[in-house]
């Protein structure tokens, strides 16, 4: 739930700017909001 409320609460950018640098680190979190 962590991880969602972290997703939810970055906005889209946020995250992409997060894949750019550790996608590994990154991309769990957009799925996770993609599915929330």
């Amino acid at each position: 739930q962590q991880v969602q409320a972290n997703g939810a609460a970055f906005p889209l950018g946020v995250d992409l700017l997060l894949v750019g640098r550790s996608g590994w680190v990154g991309l769990p979190r957009s799925v996770a909001v993609e599915i929330a």
